[in-house]
């Protein structure tokens, strides 16, 4: 009698990723906004999972705009493809939580100054946070100020331990009325921010229009 082959657990995550995102497109396009933000938020949780899968770049290829709570696991090391982006509005929520031996690489998938659009923080959950996160290669989209990270319309972000390099232009970018969290304080100045965090090396981008402070973090 012949025996049914078993999938490795990672095989078994691949699969059911799959079949989430298979459910996530069909939802979308039948404007089942609930269901689909259900599937999405599943796919999501677990290609964070697999370190090797590129699965998260194409989620975000098209649709970037995130209204669930997504959590990045300690060690994910994730690659995105040009013109994917995390984008965080209204009650959706961003937190990835690294430690010092096991940090969360978020780069694109080659390094090349402003490969993949960023991270882009609109919303003032007070679960948005990054912790122990390496973030590089962001910046394409000019709506981000060509920035790897970008807080806009009241965003809010606590961030330590998380170095931002080889971003399009600015490492970081703040616009008016945000708030930025470092060392359990509110930072409103680069230095503030520089103090917790390592941002360097950015501005080498087609489209930098960063000169004054080292294109590190601009505050609106």
């Amino acid at each position: 009698m012949k025996q049914k082959s078993k999938l490795s657990s990672k095989d078994y995550q691949h699969e059911l990723e799959e079949l989430y995102r298979s459910g996530f497109v069909w939802a979308f396009h039948a404007k089942e906004n609930a269901l689909a933000e259900e599937y999405l938020k599943k796919a999501i949780d677990l290609a964070l999972r697999n370190e090797d899968s590129l699965e998260l770049a194409e989620l975000y290829r098209d649709y970037s705009t995130i209204e669930a709570a997504i959590t990045v696991n300690p060690g994910a090391n994730i690659q995105f493809e040009a013109s994917a982006e995390i984008t965080i509005e209204n009650s959706g929520s961003f937190s990835a939580v690294g430690t010092s031996s096991e940090p969360i690489n978020l780069s694109g998938r080659f390094a090349s100054a402003g490969y993949w659009r960023g991270i882009s923080f609109s919303t003032n959950n007070p679960n948005n946070q990054l912790n122990y996160v390496n973030i590089s290669d962001g910046g394409q989209y000019w709506g981000n100020s060509y920035s790897g990270v970008h807080l806009n319309s009241n965003g809010r972000l606590e961030m330590n331990n998380t170095s931002i390099t080889n971003s399009n232009s600015w490492g970081m970018y703040v616009n008016a009325s945000c708030t930025v969290i470092c060392g359990g304080a509110t930072q409103t100045d680069a230095a503030g921010v520089l103090s917790y965090n390592t941002i360097m090396s950015n501005g080498a981008g087609p489209d930098a229009n960063c000169s004054s402070g080292g294109c590190t973090v601009f505050f609106d």
